[in-house]
């Protein structure tokens, strides 16, 4: 299973010391991410050391670059992943795993400038509204999402809701309190976490105007045929008596 809920690596800081600059970068698991230490100058004649923290809080080494000296290989765990440009000092890193999520520190000529910690997150998919009827007229609208949403926002009829909705776990539910007639109309919701947005659509008609409709129709074309097939069988039925009867009065007759 992925680990898509993201964790915050202050307590790794301590141990890797105070770099000039520090940043938080998203990445979504699968994709690729673009690490920049934001340094000012051409770097092509610096040494650069990159280094990873992950949860274990082994420090490891990325990427160590010397000018005019062959480039080692990576930590195994990035082996044929990255792509480094030596002017700019930039690493971009593919097909990003859980496993990758972590600090990285990025140094030159032996002192640290920058501090990137990576955050990763699962991109939202599959979403849909489940509605129930809590009681009476009231309705409640649950937004089911694949992921890990971060924050959860309604609209009806692509506007703001009114006061009269109420909105309840994390504003995942929405509760519809008044008088449904009133209430009819599209309602949107819109699942978003710091990669991805997704949203859903759920339609409140008014009652008795689509599905008790069409079951009323139904049974009303049910009680339709029933009623032709038992008139049928009841003629049916006449025709042999006669037919019988026919038959015994030639048989007694001869």
């Amino acid at each position: 299973m992925l680990f898509c809920s993201h964790f915050l690596s202050l307590f790794l800081l301590p141990s890797l010391g105070v770099s000039e600059n520090w940043k938080v970068v998203n990445g979504t698991i699968g994709s690729s991410v673009f690490l920049d230490p934001e340094h000012q100058g051409d770097l092509s004649r610096s040494e650069i050391l990159w280094t990873f923290t992950g949860s274990n809080k082994s420090l490891v080494t990325i990427l160590d670059h010397v000018p005019d000296e062959p480039v080692e290989k990576p930590y195994e765990q990035f082996r044929s992943r990255l792509q480094f440009n030596a002017s700019t000092g930039c690493l971009l890193v593919y097909r990003i795993k859980p496993e990758d999520q972590g600090v990285y520190n990025f140094v030159v000529d032996e002192r640290r400038t920058t501090t990137i910690e990576l955050l990763l997150f699962c991109k939202l998919s599959k979403t849909f509204i489940r509605s129930y009827s809590v009681a009476g007229n009231t309705i409640q609208l649950t937004c089911e999402v694949d992921g890990n949403p971060h924050k959860y926002e309604w609209l009806k009829n692509g506007g703001k809701i009114s006061q009269r909705h109420w909105l309840i776990n994390e504003s995942r539910s929405l509760i519809i309190l008044t008088d449904l007639t009133n209430e009819c109309g599209k309602y949107t919701c819109v699942a978003t976490n710091p990669v991805s947005s997704i949203q859903a659509n759920y339609t409140l008609n008014p009652p008795g105007s689509s599905g008790e409709d069409s079951i009323i129709i139904i049974v009303s074309i049910t009680g339709l045929v029933s009623s032709l097939v038992s008139h049928s069988g009841f003629l049916l039925l006449l025709w042999l008596e006669k037919k019988s009867k026919q038959e015994m009065y030639r048989v007694t007759s001869k």
